[in-house]
Formats: structure tokens, C-alpha cells, sequence
């Protein structure tokens, strides 16, 4: 584990990914008695990445769906990205991706790799809103048309959910 010791001072956001504080060490005192920056339960979201990821460039795409997850609260999507790590190649090849709640899209429209395809796809998502218990879905379908299919799909959908 790395320490830092003495004090430091930064001009920014810092963001841990991690904070473990011994406890004790965070008393009533430390937090402000001004409404504005008073700690409450609404101030505490629950960031999570649901990701999805086949094996590197040993298999093909396949057809499937998989479940990502089961919502335990009330969430928001916040974000949708989908990448291949090598892209289908040939007329007609293509990865065609879609992220569902409860069976409907969550997407303007399905993301599509071709072999002109590079990069991270971002989704539109049109319906971000899911309720405690909604079931979020990752529908994949991979056509080598005159080709071959792509390799290593990973699908990453960031939610937050409420308290």
C-alpha cells in the first residue's frame, strides 16, 4: 500500500476509487452543520459498472444474451459502451449489439460494427430509467456474411442507483 505522508493540497476533483477509513476516525464534528453540505441518505448513489466481456481473439462472436443484471433500486443509465477487439471483416460481416430492460431496448437503435468499425460505440440511450427488479440484458447477434465475424465484444453500462 502506498502512504502519503504530510499534507498535499490539490487545485481539482480527486476522486478515489477506494476509501477504507479506520473507524473512529470520522467523527459527527468533521461534517458541516449547513443543510447545504450536510451528509444525507440522497446524496449517497451507487455508481456500478455492469460489464460484459467475451474471451480475446480466440472465438468469434456469437448470438446470445446475456443478463448483466437485476436492479436492486431504482437506477439510471448513465452510460452504454460497446468495442470489439477486432472488428468483423468482409461484405457483409457485422456485430449488431443491444441493451434491454425487461425485453425493450434501452438504445435509439442497436449498435452496428462492420468491418468499417473502429473504436468504442457509445449507445443514445433513450430510456435510462429502471425500477428495483428490472432485469438488464446485453442481446448479441454476429453475421460473417462473406466474411468473418469479430472478436473480443465487451460491453460496459454504467447505472446509478438510488439508496
Amino acid at each position: 500500500m502506498d502512504r502519503i505522508t504530510g499534507d498535499r493540497r490539490y487545485l481539482g476533483l480527486v476522486e478515489p476509487a477506494r476509501f477504507n477509513a479506520p473507524p473512529g476516525c470520522i467523527t459527527d464534528a468533521a461534517f458541516t452543520a449547513s443543510a447545504a453540505h450536510a451528509l444525507s441518505v440522497g446524496k449517497q448513489y451507487h455508481r456500478r459498472y455492469l460489464v460484459y466481456r467475451e474471451g480475446d481473439d480466440v472465438q468469434p462472436v456469437a448470438d446470445r444474451t446475456i443478463i448483466l443484471g437485476i436492479m436492486r433500486s431504482a437506477a439510471v443509465v448513465e452510460s452504454v459502451k460497446i468495442r470489439h477487439l477486432i472488428a468483423p471483416t468482409g461484405d457483409g460481416a457485422e456485430t449488431v449489439v443491444d441493451v434491454s430492460r425487461n425485453e425493450t431496448s434501452i438504445l435509439s437503435s442497436p449498435a452496428a460494427f462492420t468491418s468499417l468499425s473502429t473504436g468504442t460505440v457509445s449507445g443514445d440511450i433513450t430510456s435510462p430509467e429502471f425500477a428495483a427488479g428490472d432485469v438488464l440484458k446485453v442481446n448479441i447477434a454476429g453475421d460473417a456474411g462473406a466474411g468473418a465475424k469479430g472478436y473480443g465484444l465487451f460491453v460496459e453500462v454504467c447505472i446509478v442507483e438510488a439508496p
